[in-house]
């Protein structure tokens, strides 16, 4: 099943990482600004999770925003991911 779903959205894979990279763009644009430690932790367990992505654009452009953000790697990183997303 995932593999017809895979390739059922194939074509439009150029699409969604050009608008993930205007995205990724833009968020490393404003989250400079962020004061809210929650938020921040929040995005630098997406950007994370973004990074470890199948499609190798996706994770090169995550990567990029980790390095331009200098986000740091926390030790709970996978327990904060977890909780997170149950």
């Amino acid at each position: 099943m995932a593999e017809q779903l895979f390739e059922t959205i194939k074509p439009f894979r150029p699409v969604t990482s050009s608008c993930i990279g205007q995205g990724l763009q833009s968020l490393a644009n404003i989250l400079s600004e962020v004061e809210d430690p929650d938020t921040e932790k929040n995005i630098i367990r997406r950007a994370w999770v973004a990074m470890h992505d199948v499609e190798e654009e996706n994770a090169k452009l995550a990567v990029e925003l980790w390095e331009t953000l200098s986000f740091d790697l926390t030790p709970n990183i996978v327990d904060d991911l977890l909780v997170s997303l149950c």
